[in-house]
């Protein structure tokens, strides 16, 4: 990517910086004509041997409110509880069956714990890319309504990849800083304390911060707090 000359007297290779003045640059250098995401990248502490992949859902301060299309597995009975949320797809075998002729056209899958094992005979499918419903990405669940509410409003999944790399998106460029900032320091905290049990070491090695149109800039953890 080429930046222009004022971006050169900031963007300095390898440097860390405060969360505030991460926040500053993106907003006040890299702005262009549409609502950027601004993204998180968070490199755990990874033990390549044991081949763990850290996964699980936030609802975060300041939402970042999502058109995704959502699916719900459901039998008949509950299936007025997902008109009533009003998901883009409900039902069981029909969309089962959809899924095996046409592959993937929604964004979140969810799933109530009466079809789950039903469900789990696409699992082949849908694990793979992320999309199989579990516990701990919030999209297993007892309440319809209220887990497709907390996807509108903008919760968000996660999940580290083989190299222990969390990259997901935090927060809308038009945000004021403030909440730019709290839904970071909340996110960055709520992985902290959902590491896994065992883990003994210092859990988050580093963390970078970057807009769709921005380079990823380093943030000091010396910040974090």
């Amino acid at each position: 990517m080429v930046y222009k000359k004022k971006y050169k007297k900031i963007i300095k290779k390898n440097n860390k910086y405060s969360l505030n003045k991460i926040i500053y640059i993106i907003k006040n250098y890299f702005v262009y004509n549409f609502d950027q995401s601004i993204n998180i990248i968070i490199k755990i502490n990874y033990n390549k041997n044991n081949n763990e992949i850290i996964k699980n859902s936030v609802l975060l301060p300041y939402n970042i409110k999502s058109n995704k299309k959502i699916l719900v597995f459901c039998n008949k009975e509950q299936e007025k509880e997902a008109i009533l949320a009003n998901v883009n797809y409900y039902g069981l075998n029909n969309l089962i069956n959809k899924i095996k002729k046409e592959g993937i056209f929604f964004d979140i899958a969810i799933s109530t714990y009466e079809v789950i094992k039903e469900v789990s005979k696409i699992g082949n499918i849908l694990g793979p890319i992320g999309l199989m419903p579990n516990i701990k990405t919030g999209t297993l669940t007892k309440n319809i309504l209220k887990t497709v509410k907390e996807f509108k409003l903008g919760k968000i999944q996660y999940k580290s990849d083989k190299y222990g790399i969390i990259n997901t998106s935090i927060a809308k460029i038009s945000f004021k800083n403030i909440y730019i900032r709290k839904n970071i320091l909340n996110f960055i905290n709520f992985v902290n304390k959902n590491k896994p049990l065992n883990f003994k070491k210092k859990f988050i090695k580093k963390i970078y911060l970057s807009s769709t149109m921005s380079p990823s800039f380093k943030i000091s953890l010396k910040y974090i707090k």
